[in-house]
C-alpha cells in the first residue's frame, strides 16, 4: 500500500489582480486534474489596493527626486561658473598689482642707471631724455628690458662711444637677445666692444662704428648657426687673441673662420683654443721659422718681405705640407715649431681642416642682416608679445614715477619718515631718565607690598614650644 504525503505551497501569481483572479484559479484547476489540491487564494483586495497605492506613491517620489537632482546639478554648474569668474578676476587683480609692484621698482633701478649714465656722460639727466626714449622704443619693440638696455647703454658710454651711437646699437644689441645663438646682452656687449677695439679702428676713424659692429654680430650669429660653434665662443677667442690676430695682419672674419674650424674639429674649449692661437701666430712669423719653411718651398713673405697675414699663411702652409706624410719628421718638426709641443693638438687642425676655414669665411661674406632676421621672427610668438605687454606696463610706471605728484607723495612719506626717526633719535637720550623713574616707581610699589607680608607673618605665627 502506498504511502501518502501532503505538500504544502505558497503560489506567488504575477498578473492577477481583484478582477482575474477567478481566471487564473480556473486555469489552474483544469491544468492540475487527477491531483489532489486544494486551493486557498486569498483575495484581499485593500492589500492590493495598498500595494498599488504604494507603487504609484514610489513613482512620484522618483519623479520628483530626479526633478530635484536635476535642478542641484543647474546650482551646482552656475555656482562652478560664478567661482571660475571670481577665481579668474582675482587672480587678475592680484598679477596686476604684482606687476605694478616690480615694475615699480624697475623704473627705481632704471632711473639709478640714467644718474650713473649723466655722472659718465656728464649730462644732466634731462639732457639724457633723448636716450631714454630710444631705450624704452626698443624695449616695446622687442619685448627686452628696458633695465638691461639701460645697463648696456652706461657700459657703451664707459666704453667712450658717443650718445647718438649708442641709441643705434641698443637697438642692434637688443636684437641680439632674441637671436637663438647669443647668451645675453651683457656678454655680448663686452664682446662688441672688444671687437670694435680690436679690429675697428677703420671704422672708427670713419665714423662707421655701428656699422662695422652690426655687421661683425651678424657675422657671430651666422656661424653659430652653421657649424657646431657657439656665439660665446667666438667672442672669447675674439677677446684673447684678437689683438695678436690683428697685429699679425688678421682681420676679423679671418679669425672666425680659422677658430671655427679648430673648434668644430676638436671641440676643446674657447680658452684652450685661443691660448694656442696666440702662440701660433706668434711663432708663425719668426724669422727662423719662414726660413725653415722657404726650404720647403713655402713663402710666407711677400714681394717686400712682409708677413702675408695670417690666414694667408695657414693656407700657404695647407697646400705646401699636405705633400708630407704626417709622419715625416720634418712635417713633425714644422708643427712643433709653429705651436710647440703643447699646442700641437691645434696646429694639426688648423693646418688640415683649411677647407671648413675656407667655407666659413665665405659663409661670413653672406651674413649681413640675419640677426635682423631672427628677430623679426622672434617677436612673432606669443611669449615675446606679453614681453612687449610688460614693456608698456614699465614704461606706463616709470612716467607715474618721474611725475610731480609721484615725487611729491614720496617726499611727503620720507618727511613723515624722517621725523618719526628724530623723534625715536630724542627718545634716546631721556630712556636713561625714564628707566630710572620706573625703578623708583616700581620700588615704591614693592616696598609696601613685602612690608606687608613680614609683617603679617609676625602677628599670625606662634613661636614653637619645645
Amino acid at each position: 500500500m502506498a504511502a501518502g504525503f501532503n505538500l504544502t505551497a505558497q503560489l506567488q501569481l504575477s498578473g492577477a489582480t481583484s478582477q482575474n483572479v477567478n481566471s487564473v484559479l480556473s486555469d489552474l484547476r483544469n491544468n492540475l486534474k487527477g491531483v489532489a489540491v486544494d486551493l486557498k487564494v486569498n483575495t484581499d483586495t485593500k492589500s492590493i489596493a495598498r500595494a498599488s497605492k504604494a507603487t504609484s506613491k514610489f513613482s512620484k517620489d522618483v519623479k520628483s527626486a530626479g526633478r530635484d537632482t536635476k535642478f542641484l546639478n543647474s546650482q551646482l554648474l552656475e555656482a562652478s561658473r560664478r567661482f571660475s569668474v571670481i577665481t579668474f578676476a582675482t587672480g587678475t587683480f592680484i598679477g596686476l598689482a604684482r606687476g605694478i609692484q616690480q615694475s615699480v621698482k624697475r623704473a627705481v633701478d632704471f632711473e639709478k642707471e640714467l644718474i650713473k649714465i649723466s655722472q659718465i656722460t656728464g649730462k644732466t639727466v634731462a639732457n639724457l631724455s633723448s636716450l631714454e626714449k630710444e631705450i624704452d622704443k626698443v624695449a616695446i619693440s622687442l619685448g627686452a628690458s628696458n633695465l638691461e638696455l639701460a645697463l648696456t647703454a652706461r657700459t657703451l658710454s664707459q666704453a667712450g662711444i658717443e650718445a647718438g651711437k649708442t641709441k643705434r646699437l641698443l637697438d642692434i644689441l637688443g636684437k641680439t637677445t632674441l637671436a637663438s645663438s647669443f647668451d645675453n646682452i651683457k656678454d655680448t656687449t663686452e664682446g662688441a666692444i672688444a671687437i670694435l677695439n680690436q679690429f675697428g679702428q677703420q671704422a672708427k676713424r670713419t665714423g662707421r662704428e655701428v656699422e662695422f659692429l652690426s655687421k661683425s654680430l651678424d657675422v657671430i650669429n651666422k656661424l653659430s648657426k652653421t657649424f657646431a660653434v657657439e656665439s660665446a665662443d667666438l667672442i672669447t677667442v675674439v677677446r684673447r687673441t684678437g689683438g695678436v690676430f690683428e697685429a699679425a695682419g688678421g682681420k676679423f672674419e679671418e679669425l672666425l673662420a680659422l677658430f671655427t674650424s679648430v673648434r668644430q674639429t676638436t671641440r676643446e674649449s674657447a680658452e684652450t683654443i685661443a691660448t694656442g692661437f696666440r702662440t701660433i701666430f706668434t711663432r708663425i712669423q719668426r724669422a727662423e721659422t719662414i726660413d725653415q719653411l722657404k726650404l720647403l718651398g713655402i713663402t710666407l713673405t711677400d714681394l717686400e718681405g712682409k708677413f702675408v697675414g695670417p690666414l694667408e699663411a695657414i693656407k700657404r702652409l695647407s697646400i705646401g705640407l699636405s705633400t708630407l706624410d704626417p709622419r715625416d719628421i720634418r712635417f713633425n718638426q714644422i708643427v712643433e715649431d709653429l705651436g710647440g709641443f703643447r699646442q700641437i693638438g691645434k696646429v694639426i687642425p688648423l693646418l688640415k681642416q683649411y677647407s671648413v676655414t675656407a667655407r666659413a669665411l665665405a659663409i661670413s661674406q653672406s651674413a649681413v642682416g640675419n640677426t635682423t632676421s631672427d628677430a623679426d621672427k622672434a617677436t612673432q610668438g606669443l611669449g615675446q608679445n606679453l614681453s612687449k605687454l610688460g614693456q608698456v606696463l614699465d614704461k606706463v610706471v616709470k612716467s607715474f614715477s618721474q611725475s610731480g605728484t609721484f615725487k611729491f607723495l614720496a617726499q611727503t612719506f620720507l618727511n613723515v619718515a624722517d621725523s618719526i626717526l628724530a623723534t625715536v633719535g630724542a627718545l634716546k637720550e631721556i630712556l636713561p631718565l625714564l628707566a630710572t623713574l620706573g625703578a623708583i616707581k616700581l620700588s615704591q610699589f614693592i616696598s609696601p607690598v613685602f612690608k606687608g607680608l613680614f609683617s603679617g607673618r609676625g602677628k599670625s605665627e606662634k613661636p614653637i614650644g619645645l
